[in-house]
């Protein structure tokens, strides 16, 4: 038993083709999942595994080209690149319970690829996710790390808040309240009127719901967890394949992004990754970022992954309009898919993905 989940309630949870489980006493499980999914009986479903096998993904070789609905964008892309010959490897880093990894898992067994999943996650939730991949039988194409990813090795102090297991972060990122209020403040002076009054807003809004969530047990835990550069992970490991990657770290993905860059001379690379504005500088710095991507990929939207309501392309000339758009939604963030312009058949696929239907999500997280 890992020592994460002593004294833990832990519940499975239905995923469609996978059953995943998850903390009780935890945020994403008591907002975001419906009752109807909860507390599924892990004997019954072991014995229906035993008894018929692993269940398919919704989306196979035989349907896919039928497929209409936003939400299956990923695996359209997935199902291209193999249909041109493009093998890669799938890294889920900050993976939290491992929902995008078992799923792109599940995809990968029911088209019958060689793809491997490898899912990073130091926390709590993170210690779940071996045990969801041996109830789903995926430990031949699934694997997970108890590793903090960023742009280094060594050990990193890995800071979390118990029932937010979505939000751990290295400690190096986390400022004090006051410090990142100051931090904030600077940034939004080089603003233009409009946008700086929209973020002092969003400022002011957080600070209220500090506020009222102070009388609520409010403390954060930090662990010794070991980091690993991603670079030096993939050169360890062998992975020398083309790389379809998503990121999740609280603020660190562009850093991760940035070293996995290095390998575009010498592969093909397919990354989502959470699109924050306010972490950056400026929504101008923001949007030179996500410019500066542009020159190797095609940019779209998803809204938010594994499960998003739109897959929409965001031309260069609108990268600016779209990060002041995104800054100013609800949440202030979004996933971001970066398609590799050199991927084979490429303006076949943008056609293709163009023509998605963006609906709502069927499912949580």
């Amino acid at each position: 038993m890992d020592a994460f989940l002593v004294n833990k309630r832990v519940d499975l949870v239905d995923f469609d083709d996978l059953k995943l489980f998850m903390l009780e006493e935890d945020n994403l499980y008591c907002v975001a999942v419906p009752e109807k999914r909860k507390r599924q009986n892990l004997e019954a479903f072991q014995k229906m595994i035993s008894a018929n096998g692993p269940q398919p993904f919704p989306i196979t070789p035989e349907n896919i080209s039928r497929a209409t609905s936003a939400r299956y964008g990923v695996f359209v892309v997935m199902h291209h690149l193999w249909s041109h010959g493009l093998d890669f490897d799938v890294l889920d880093v900050g993976s939290h319970i491992g929902d995008f990894g078992l799923k792109v898992g599940s995809v990968i067994r029911t088209f019958g690829k060689t793809s491997r999943v490898i899912t990073f996650d130091p926390s709590e939730a993170g210690a779940l996710v071996p045990y969801s991949i041996e109830i789903n039988r995926l430990e031949g194409i699934v694997k997970h790390e108890m590793l903090a990813v960023s742009d280094m090795g060594g050990l990193v102090l890995f800071q979390y808040r118990p029932g937010h297991s979505e939000e751990g972060v290295i400690t190096a990122e986390n400022q004090n309240a006051a410090g990142l209020a100051t931090v904030w403040l600077k940034r939004f002076r080089h603003l233009p009127a409009r946008q700086r009054l929209a973020a002092y807003c969003h400022l002011a809004f957080s600070a209220i719901k500090r506020l009222m969530q102070s009388g609520k047990i409010n403390t954060r835990y930090s662990l010794i967890a070991h980091g690993i550069d991603i670079l030096e992970y993939l050169k360890c490991n062998q992975f020398e394949t083309n790389l379809f990657i998503k990121i999740d770290i609280e603020g660190y993905d562009p850093r991760v992004i940035d070293r996995l860059l290095n390998l575009l001379p010498e592969r093909n690379l397919f990354m989502i990754f959470e699109f924050t504005p306010i972490r950056f500088a400026s929504l101008l710095e923001a949007a030179c970022y996500l410019e500066k991507l542009s020159n190797n990929f095609y940019i779209f939207d998803l809204y938010y992954c594994p499960n998003p309501t739109r897959f929409t392309e965001i031309p260069q000339k609108n990268l600016e309009a779209f990060t002041a758009e995104v800054g100013a939604r609800q949440q202030g963030y979004t996933d971001v898919f970066l398609l590799d312009r050199r991927s084979p058949a490429c303006e076949e696929l943008l056609k293709r993905l163009n023509s998605l239907v963006n609906e709502p999500d069927a499912q949580m997280l």
